[in-house]
């Protein structure tokens, strides 16, 4: 077929598309996705009868553009929106409905804008109304109980989500902060236990370590968790409007009974706060002024361990978008870079040459030899073996790193190798002579780290969390003891010796709770 003919039959069949998205609701996925998917075509059809050397390079770009990028910016626009930067999430919704001109996302724009003239003014039923949608109804309810949430009108979404029906709808869609931050600004101490189970149970984005940092903030306070409060806000450093430490340190103290530090906590910040805030400060110190029902210890127990259950999941997290940027990241790519120019240099099976490129010759002959301590994490023994370890260090460094940081998981894993390097070349015998490679000792520093870390933090040891990474840990260590007594080439040595280093060094290196790095997810 003809690039003119099938670049006309496919702008027939955009123009088609469109007509019917005009017709039918725009909240089907389907004609979305098939939208976007026509467009790529066209847009590739067309560079091929006008450029056809640069026809798969347009479908590269256009295709995430237009299917990945308008979902991201709409992310991004409701989570700006939620912290306050009201210009930036109005620009990127505009973006978004510009990339995407049909479906949800299509009206993006001037709901943002009603979204932000509910942070700015508070919610009236006429704004309401604008976000109200009889085509798509459950897009409306959610829209609505959004600008209810940026609004602060805790009272109109305990009212909105009564329906059990309708607030399992509402979390489904990941609303638990909302609902959680209502219940606690009206309710007392068993509801905000019960509506934080209820959050736990329905709301898929819960498990998002900012998410569950945010929802345990606001139990934190409204249980009258002060230390609570004090270890969750670093983390969420830079997610927060401005003022809001301040209203959940006036919470917590409120809860906790002690009126006189809400109301000093409150009047020492009246200046310029977000909007929001401000209402919901205005709010507080009207609280402060009739005493509450005081938090039991039971409801502050659970307090403590929502807090912790966050943390654990904080420490425990993926790096985030800047894991590129990581010590793990650039590991790797050194070990891999090194391996590939053993490969292009000789043969990687041959022991003289992996002992020219940086392998240990045990037992230790001479100090320049010793060197090679060094660098032994560098040198593997073929493609297999590098895979295996660069598989593991995939696995254990980002742990590492969340719960150490970037320099002291580095010098974990310089320690490991050191130690369990130099523990196999006084095990080793001089009449049988051999040369350890590998990062096999390094990485196992660094689940040891990890598993030291984990165990004597009281705060991630009673997680679920925790506990998790700990048995799979554990089930890992006991198949390596067989796999190390069955194969002959695999040094059981340097792997005790790499876990026992790391572990000593894990605990030397640990960072207190309270001065962990924001959690970037």
């Amino acid at each position: 077929m003809e690039p003119v003919t099938l670049l006309r039959i496919l702008a027939l069949v955009v123009v088609g598309t469109m007509a019917v998205g005009a017709f039918r609701s725009p909240s089907s996925r389907r004609l979305e996705a098939f939208l976007v998917v026509t467009m790529v075509a066209a847009l590739g059809a067309l560079t091929l009868a006008i450029a056809p050397n640069y026809a798969p390079l347009t479908v590269l770009l256009a295709a995430p553009i237009l299917g990945i990028l308008p979902a991201r910016l709409e992310q991004f626009s409701l989570r700006s929106l939620l912290e306050g930067r009201r210009t930036l999430a109005t620009f990127a919704a505009r973006l978004a409905s510009f990339l995407r001109p049909i479906g949800p996302i299509g009206h993006l724009g001037r709901d943002m804008s009603t979204l932000v003239a509910a942070r700015l003014d508070g919610v009236t039923p006429a704004l309401l109304d604008r976000l109200a949608d009889p085509r798509q109804p459950e897009r409306g309810a959610v829209l609505v109980t959004l600008a209810q949430h940026v609004g602060g009108d805790a009272h109109g979404i305990r009212v909105a989500l009564a329906i059990p029906s309708r607030r399992k709808r509402a979390l489904a869609s990941g609303l638990g902060l909302a609902w959680i931050r209502a219940v606690a600004r009206t309710a007392g101490p068993e509801e905000i236990l019960l509506a934080l189970e209820e959050v736990e149970r329905e709301d898929p984005t819960f498990e998002e370590p900012a998410r569950r940092a945010a929802i345990a903030l606001e139990v934190s306070a409204a249980l009258g968790d002060r230390e609570g409060v004090e270890l969750l806000l670093p983390v969420l450093q830079g997610r927060l409007p401005s003022g809001e430490a301040t209203r959940v340190r006036g919470e917590a103290a409120l809860a906790d009974g002690d009126r006189a530090a809400a109301r000093r906590e409150i009047e020492a910040r009246r200046g310029a706060v977000d909007p929001e805030v401000g209402r919901a400060l205005v709010d507080l110190l009207a609280r402060a002024g009739r005493l509450g029902p005081r938090v039991s210890s039971d409801h502050r127990a659970r307090a403590v361990r929502c807090r912790d259950e966050a943390l654990a999941v904080i420490a425990l997290a993926p790096l985030g978008p800047h894991a590129w940027a990581s010590a793990t990241a650039l590991l790797t790519a050194t070990i891999v870079g090194w391996h590939l120019i053993v490969g292009r240099t000789g043969d990687s099976d041959d022991l003289r040459h992996l002992l020219a490129m940086g392998g240990l010759r045990v037992p230790i002959t001479d100090p320049i030899g010793a060197l090679h301590v060094l660098t032994v994490p560098l040198v593997h023994a073929g493609p297999v073996h590098l895979a295996l370890n660069v598989l593991a260090l995939l696995g254990f460094g980002p742990w590492v790193e969340r719960l150490l940081g970037r320099a002291r998981m580095v010098v974990v894993f310089l320690c490991s190798t050191v130690v369990s390097s130099l523990a196999v070349a006084a095990l080793a015998s001089p009449a049988h002579p051999t040369v350890l490679v590998g990062a096999s000792g390094a990485i196992f520093g660094l689940g040891g780290a990890m598993g030291a870390v984990l165990l004597t933090q009281p705060h991630l040891r009673r997680t679920r969390r925790a506990q998790e990474v700990l048995r799979g840990f554990g089930a890992m260590l006991a198949l390596q003891f067989v796999v190390d007594r069955l194969v002959p080439m695999v040094s059981g040595t340097a792997h005790v010796a790499g876990l026992v280093a790391g572990a000593l060094a894990g605990l030397v290196l640990v960072r207190s709770p309270a001065n962990r790095r924001p959690v970037n997810a």
